[in-house]
């Protein structure tokens, strides 16, 4: 179980990482969108930027709760702690 977590947390981590490198802010955006501020949400590209976010939020999700599952299995005695 701890190894099939690992394997889980990893890809999900590798795909917020492409995620991230793979969105395109626009260059007007400024400093506030590049720290994920909300800005102005017309000036979108539409289709592929919808799809990557969407992507992103559940990676995300994927990601936090497989380490908080992870930590947890490896701290208890039974598991592995």
């Amino acid at each position: 179980m701890i190894t099939f977590l690992t394997i889980v947390a990893s890809l999900a981590g590798l795909a917020i990482i492409a995620c991230i490198c793979l969105q395109q802010a626009s260059p007007d955006a400024g400093f506030s969108a590049a720290l994920g501020g909300g800005g102005d949400r017309a000036s979108r590209k539409g289709g592929s930027d919808l799809l990557l976010e969407k992507v992103l939020k559940t990676s995300a999700v994927v990601w936090i709760a497989s380490c908080l599952l992870l930590a947890v299995l490896s701290a208890h005695p039974l598991w592995g702690g």
